[in-house]
C-alpha cells in the first residue's frame, strides 16, 4: 500500500505538467504552490519513512 501511495504522488508531482494539475486544482496560487510543495517533497519523504518503520522496524 505504501508503493502505491508513493508512486501516485510521484505521478501527481512529477509526470503531470503544473500546468494540468493548477487547472484541476481552481484554487489560489498559494494554496497550489502549498499542495505542489507537499506532494512533490514532503509526502514522498513521508511514505519512504513509513514504508522503511514498517518493512525495519516491526
Amino acid at each position: 500500500m505504501p508503493i502505491g501511495a508513493l508512486l501516485t504522488s510521484i505521478f501527481a508531482g512529477y509526470h503531470c505538467s503544473k500546468k494540468i494539475s493548477r487547472e484541476e486544482m481552481q484554487t489560489l496560487p498559494v494554496v497550489y504552490n502549498i499542495w505542489y510543495f507537499i506532494v512533490c517533497y514532503l509526502a514522498p519523504l513521508c511514505i519512504i519513512a513509513i514504508f522503511v518503520n514498517k518493512v525495519f522496524f516491526s
